[in-house]
């Protein structure tokens, strides 16, 4: 079993503190709502090829309205497979060079969000 050193616990718990503090920071001067702010964050995370925090902005704006308007996804498969899809459709063409295993990653960490988020 491997074992760490309580300085670097620490120096790692210090680090994913100040990183909580900065998106809290982050979510107050946000013009987003909760879920295109949470989804904004994943995709962020995801190192999307994208121009810049706008585009990132509009797709997580673009995916939030898209997942409020079909909010029964979670409880029919037939349509979970069709949002699935559609939000898989609209990361295509920032996801290069396309990986299809990293792009269901994204897609699950995204529908998680929204699922957290509602």
């Amino acid at each position: 079993m491997r074992q760490i050193s309580v300085e670097t616990a620490l120096a790692a718990l210090e680090d994913k503190s100040l990183k909580v503090v900065e998106a809290q920071e982050e979510r107050t001067s946000s013009p987003l709502d909760n879920l295109a702010f949470s989804l904004h964050m994943v995709l962020r995370a995801s190192n999307l090829t994208v121009d810049g925090d706008t585009v990132l902005d509009e797709l997580a704006e673009d995916l939030s309205a898209y997942l409020n308007e079909h909010e029964g996804w979670r409880y029919n498969e037939r349509l979970k497979s069709q949002v699935r899809l559609e939000v898989y459709r609209r990361l295509l063409p920032y996801i290069k060079p396309f990986d299809p295993e990293r792009a269901n990653t994204i897609v699950d960490n995204l529908l998680k969000m929204q699922r957290i988020t509602a």
